[in-house]
């Protein structure tokens, strides 16, 4: 037998079939009657064994030793378990796994996972690529979540259909969490900030109704730079007009187009560079109104190390200091621990050492720092009087006949993700809020006054009287100082109704003056009333130190919250805004008032219930708009082809030149032809109108059926017209529809019943390519069997090199093929249907408020002028792209700007 420290037989018998043996004639064996001579035999055999050895000694091979076992001996996690290997194998297993550095990579348990430190790290790993409402986790288990903008945010229900929220919105309350909506701040002397808004607007931000702080606005804001393309319509709201030379405004705008506003602003104010990071100014401990602990180690003391708490009772959070409850009342006031003041970064540091919850949470949103850009000092000089607060008395001391005045600076603040905002749309909106909201009993906070609340007692007493949040003035403000509303969270869920005796019949018509005040525009108490909230485990424990076991909490003395309530006019209800860290105490406590959680598809519907323009979606011209419509085609290019060759629509046939997008551009082209001149480019999105008396102007037209209007401005033929579309009988207009001019034939007769009129088909077109794509897909298939029929016969040979050859050059020819058909599935670019092409629909469904269908869509300003020639009226073909079918409708010209 041969002496060697690994030699695996059946291994080695196994490989025999690769080795190549020595060439020249085989020698006879030494045969003695039945013996042989080992010696000679060995002798003969000794390049053979010698290559075996060496082959066992030096594994110079890709495969590793698992992979070379026979089948039948072959386990499961034999690469990174060598207790499955037999073990005679084990001992190169472990040295060619140390000569190729193959790190075993297991998995933590569970356990480890579900740790409470653990889960709150990879509660912010998670946030990297797409940043996380305060919602998120209660919306995640509920909803089906998808990633938009930035953010990862709930867009339906997984239990029930958007007709039950059709109805919570028409007779209760649907509650969004709109957080994501990206809000700055301008602050600076009101002159230039209405300079800086006029110069990216077409006015209206400077109404005497808006600068008085108690009514929000809606603006669309336009580049500066010709030819004024629309950037994205924003929300502003004027800080309170205190008499102060510097005033604040915030501006909501969709995520979409933040960063064209964004830069814009920054442009408008004269500011240049990257922005600077400001810390934010804290109070100190203790002017909070009689609760202890007024910065960010308010809830724990900063001296103590990791682990602190680890040894305490089993209902001690790790981390947190115990809680101070007097005993000697049913109630007494819920004391945090005394704490010493701290830097914000510090206090960010010692959050993550003791595991504070709410502040680990809040670590990427980084509310310690805010960023900055300040517009560049504007210098005069002269012997003009100087106003108060403006003169630069450093360098005019000395000099009375030159004076150089500095104008007070412009501040651009980013306030994404910094503030908490929800959205109550429905009548019962009021009644929930009144559940919810109670405004803060005596003593007041630091930053607020004992008259303050009791005059905001009294104004939510008399609104809370309207039967809907529609009888309010429209855009109106309120600011409140409400009490925790963990103190009174109901014990199960209820809905929140209004008692027939609570209501009046006299609507408010105007809210008082100081109404709008809050404490939530200083960034300061923002920051202290974040840092200051008591978790839900010394809340638990205060209630557990209640003298009646199970007794509500309404008595216990928590620091109060500031808000701001923002009534809603398109869809009667209210927006919400709260400070950090207070959106899943708010949501709950909504929730248990009744209310119903929606996400992006209700804020879909509700658009086109209310028939308005959804943005980025319905902004053409817009960046964001350009954006939106190339994904939302290779989008549903893709479901298109997803589908099998039998279940796809024939665009061709059907005649729909540009089945997944609006090409605006070629449409226009196809309109209004350029004499003399090429044709413009796709990526050439024309304009939209948005003028308001040509609006008026087109609309009184229409309703009239008078005829082409002749006051219009010259080239105004090319323009978008955005329109609403009602269906007049059957058919549902949906996204993508052609609109389309009517023949004088076509009209039915003024005596016919709609349902007795004959539907209008379009006749079927010849498809040239679908000859072309059956010898493809027949030549394909026949080229599958026969490439299968070549890796089949690489295989019995063992010729892995070439069967890899033939897939990798498959897979190549697949692309091809798959490119190829796809090509001559599309409809070409000249196709155009039997009806005259004016518009599309860009979103439209069932309307369940009006029991039809409806949508909303843009037609070119030249097919409207020769609709009103025909002088029929606001009536209009329509047919979807999956069909054959055209349908009536009404056209109305939506005159709103925004």
């Amino acid at each position: 037998m041969i002496e060697h420290p690994f030699f695996p037989w059946p291994l080695v018998l196994h490989d025999l079939r690769g080795i190549k043996m020595a060439e020249g004639p085989a020698p006879e064996p030494v045969l003695t009657g039945k013996n042989i001579s080992f010696l000679e035999l060995t002798s003969e055999r000794a390049t053979e064994i010698q290559r075996l050895t060496d082959a066992i000694d030096n594994p110079n091979r890709t495969k590793m030793v698992y992979q070379r076992l026979p089948r039948h001996m072959q386990r499961r996690a034999m690469s990174h378990d060598p207790k499955r290997l037999p073990v005679r194998a084990r001992q190169a297993f472990t040295e060619q796994r140390d000569l190729t550095q193959m790190k075993v990579s297991k998995r933590p348990s569970r356990r480890h996972r579900r740790r409470p430190s653990n889960l709150l790290l990879e509660y912010n790993r998670r946030q990297r690529e797409h940043l996380w409402l305060e919602t998120h986790i209660w919306h995640a288990r509920r909803f089906h979540m998808v990633h938009r903008w930035g953010f990862k945010l709930p867009e339906s229900a997984t239990d029930k259909g958007f007709r039950a929220a059709y109805r919570a919105t028409a007779h209760h309350c649907l509650v969004q969490d709109v957080s994501y909506l990206c809000q700055l701040e301008l602050s600076g002397p009101q002159s230039a900030l209405l300079s800086a808004l006029t110069s990216l607007s077409a006015g209206g931000a400077g109404s005497a109704r808006l600068l008085s702080g108690r009514h929000q606005g809606r603006l669309l804001l336009r580049s500066s730079d010709p030819p004024h393309r629309p950037l994205a319509p924003v929300s502003i709201l004027w800080g309170p007009a205190d008499g102060a030379p510097r005033r604040a405004l915030w501006l909501w705008v969709h995520p979409a187009g933040y960063d064209a506003v964004r830069d814009a602003l920054v442009a408008a104010i004269g500011a240049s560079g990257e922005p600077e990071e400001v810390e934010v100014e804290q109070m100190g401990p203790g002017e909070d109104g009689g609760h202890e602990g007024g910065d960010a180690a308010a809830a724990e003391e900063g001296d103590k190390g990791d682990g602190a708490g680890d040894k305490g009772g089993k209902d001690e959070v790790e981390g947190e200091e115990p809680m101070e409850c007097d005993d000697a009342t049913p109630a007494g006031d819920v004391k945090t621990p005394a704490a010493k003041p701290t830097s914000s970064a510090a206090a960010a540091d010692t959050a993550y050492k003791k595991k504070n919850v709410d502040q680990i949470k809040l670590a990427p949103r980084r509310l310690h720092i805010l960023r900055r850009w300040t517009a560049k000092p504007k210098t005069t000089t002269g012997r003009a009087d100087i106003p108060a607060g403006t003169t630069d008395t450093d360098t005019a001391a000395d000099n009375k006949d030159t004076t150089t005045t500095t104008s007070t600076p412009v501040h651009l603040t980013e306030l994404k993700g910094r503030m908490v905002r929800f959205r109550l749309s429905g009548p019962g909106s009021q009644a929930v809020l009144q559940s919810c909201l109670r405004v803060a009993a005596d003593p007041p906070p630091a930053w607020d006054t004992a008259e303050r609340l009791e005059a905001q007692r009294r104004l939510w007493k008399a609104v809370g009287e309207a039967t809907s949040p529609g009888e309010l003035p429209p855009g109106c403000v309120m600011g409140l100082t409400v009490d925790d509303p963990r103190r009174h969270l109901p014990q199960q869920r209820t809905k929140a109704i209004q008692r027939p005796e609570e209501l009046s019949d006299e609507p408010v018509a105007e809210l008082p003056a100081g109404s709008e005040l809050s404490p939530l525009w200083d960034e300061s108490v923002r920051h202290q009333v974040t840092t200051t909230k008591l978790s839900d485990n010394l809340l638990n424990r205060a209630r557990g130190h209640l003298l009646v076991p199970g007794a509500t909490a309404e008595s216990l003395r928590l620091p109060p919250v500031p808000v701001i309530l923002l009534q809603n006019h398109r869809c009667p209800g209210w927006d919400l805004l709260l400070p950090p860290g207070w959106g899943m105490a708010f949501w709950v406590a909504l929730q248990y008032s009744g209310a119903r959680a929606g996400g992006l598809r209700e804020t879909e519907r509700m658009a086109l219930e209310t028939g308005e323009l959804r943005f980025p979606a319905e902004y053409p011209d817009s960046a964001a708009g350009r954006e939106w419509e190339r994904e939302d085609r290779q989008r549903r290019r893709e479901e298109y082809f997803k589908r099998p060759p039998a279940k796809r629509p024939n665009f061709v046939k059907l005649g729909v030149p540009d089945p997944f997008s609006c090409w605006w551009s070629r449409l226009v082209t196809r309109l209004c032809p350029v004499e003399g001149g090429t044709a413009a480019a796709d990526s050439d999105t024309p304009m939209v109108c948005r003028d308001p008396a040509t609006l008026r102007l087109l609309s009184a037209a229409l309703t009239a059926g008078s005829g082409r209007p002749a006051a219009l401005p010259a080239g105004s033929g090319r323009l978008l017209v955005a329109v609403r579309a009602r269906a007049t009988g059957r058919g549902v207009p949906r996204s993508g529809a052609l609109l389309c001019l009517p023949s004088p034939e076509d009209n039915p007769s003024a005596g016919a019943a709609a349902g007795a009129v004959r539907p209008l088909t379009e006749p079927p077109a010849e498809d040239p390519a679908e000859e072309r794509r059956d010898k493809l897909r027949t030549a394909w298939l026949k080229k599958q069997v026969t490439e299968k029929r070549k890796r089949h016969r690489c295989r019995r040979r063992q010729q892995a090199d070439q069967a890899r050859q033939a897939a990798a050059r498959l897979a190549e020819q697949r692309q091809g093929q798959r490119t190829e058909m796809e090509r001559l599935s599309l409809p070409p670019a000249d196709l155009q249907p039997h009806k005259q092409l004016i518009g599309h629909v860009t979103s439209g469904d069932f309307c369940l408020s009006e029991a039809v269908g409806r949508g909303t869509g843009f037609v070119v300003l030249e097919g409207l002028l020769r609709l009103l020639d025909i002088g029929g009226g606001p009536r209009l073909l329509f047919r979807n792209i999956d069909t054959d079918t055209y349908r009536w409708c009404t056209l109305t010209l939506i005159t709103e700007p925004c």
